[in-house]
């Protein structure tokens, strides 16, 4: 019987160095597995987010190894919890890569942040013997950037058409339209927009202000308004209409604001067909010639109805009398009229005198008093009041020179 023990000691003992070999000796010889894990998101909306971790595992042994209890766990990086997953473990064989996935829906729950941190823990086993199983903890820490991430979501896109309607008194009125189209899966607040309006030289002629509105996924919303620029932005060629704003959008259950910008250039329209509009224009010189002791008095008037709603006025207006004989026109005399304003829908009538000297009027043509006709010009500028637009004004009016021989004429 003790005979018996002791070759029953002696077996276990061998079996235990021998067990002790194997163990050294795959120790020896193992090598560890290669990972990669990568964390991305894969999916968002409003409410949530799909986060996907992925783990690639090649096994460089001959022997297989085995990947059991894998979790994920993603928090801030100031380590507020967003979510844990669970990952499905498995074999990989000797010498195969094997790819292992898992994702899960999360949701921000109002949580704002740059970084997210993902903890990915589990053990790598292997069998040693085929029936002595030795396991090695994994431990890996993924940086998530959601900076990246959110960045990378498309802004509102932009369209603004502007334009000139009419002109009044307080200025020229101006129209907008800003057609917002919503590319993404989830809903964006416009928060009010801005329309800075200035002159192709950065003067600031108006702005106007736009109230927002919800748009939905993926669908489209027009925004129109109203508004007066002053009379200074007829004095450039382009006006540069700068939209700026912003849009709030929920994201995966955090609030996310994006800044929108654009500019849209409009031209300045010409400013005599925009004032008038094809409305009659009614312009009279009234004459009157008087024979006096010191030569020929010509008085000369210039009346304008001013068909616009806005004021005009006149600028550097210059009367002058001529004599025409045949194709010949000689200056007799000229006179500069005083600038005046011409209201909206009202007549103004300026006037000013002229003398002529008997002897530079005979002067002209010896032997012959009477020309065939006095040519009346009126040439000068009307302009907008504050602004260097301005278009010319030439008249000619032909007198019959038999008016002289009468006393009083109009």
């Amino acid at each position: 019987m003790k005979k018996t023990a002791k070759i029953i000691l002696i077996i276990l003992v061998l079996i235990n160095l021998l067990i002790s070999v194997f163990l050294f000796y795959d120790f020896q010889v193992f090598e560890s597995p290669g990972t990669t894990v990568s964390v991305e998101v894969i999916e968002i909306n409003s409410e949530e987010m799909v986060l996907q971790t992925k783990m690639e595992i090649t096994n460089p042994n001959s022997f297989e190894l085995s990947v059991n209890d894998f979790k994920v766990v993603s928090k801030t990086i100031e380590g507020v919890d967003i979510g844990k997953l669970s990952m499905v473990g498995g074999i990989v064989g000797g010498k195969e890569t094997k790819t292992f996935t898992s994702k899960d829906r999360f949701a921000l729950q109002g949580q704002s942040f740059k970084i997210l941190k993902n903890e990915i823990t589990g053990r790598i086993g292997i069998k040693i013997l085929g029936i002595i199983q030795k396991t090695i903890p994994i431990h890996i820490i993924v940086l998530t950037s959601m900076e990246e991430i959110l960045s990378s979501i498309k802004s509102p896109v932009l369209n603004v058409e502007a334009f000139f309607d009419d002109i009044n008194s307080k200025g020229l009125n101006f129209s907008a339209s800003i057609s917002v189209y919503n590319p993404t899966d989830f809903e964006y607040t416009i928060n009010n927009l801005n329309l800075n309006l200035k002159t192709d030289d950065d003067i600031d002629v108006g702005n106007i202000t736009i109230f927002g509105d919800t748009i939905l996924p993926r669908s489209s919303l027009t925004f129109s308004s109203k508004g007066t620029v002053s009379y200074n932005a007829l004095d450039a060629e382009i006006l540069l209409v700068n939209l700026s704003g912003t849009a709030g959008a929920k994201i995966a259950g955090m609030y996310q604001e994006v800044k929108l910008s654009t500019v849209t250039s409009v031209q300045i329209p010409n400013i005599q067909e925009f004032i008038f509009q094809n409305q009659t224009i009614d312009i009279y010189i009234p004459v009157q010639i008087k024979l006096t002791s010191r030569g020929i008095l010509v008085n000369l008037g210039f009346k304008f109805y001013n068909p616009s709603n806005i004021p005009l006025v006149t600028k550097g207006l210059v009367c002058s009398v001529h004599r025409l004989d045949g194709e010949k026109m000689t200056l007799l005399g000229e006179k500069n009229m005083e600038s005046c304003e011409l209201s909206p829908k009202n007549t103004v009538c300026v006037r000013t005198q002229v003398t002529i000297p008997y002897l530079k009027y005979i002067k002209t043509i010896p032997g012959k008093f009477l020309p065939d006709w006095l040519v009346i010009k009126v040439q000068g500028d009307f302009s907008i009041a504050g602004t260097r637009q301005a278009f010319p004004i030439a008249l000619n009016a032909y007198v019959d020179p038999a008016i002289i021989r009468q006393r009083d004429l109009i």
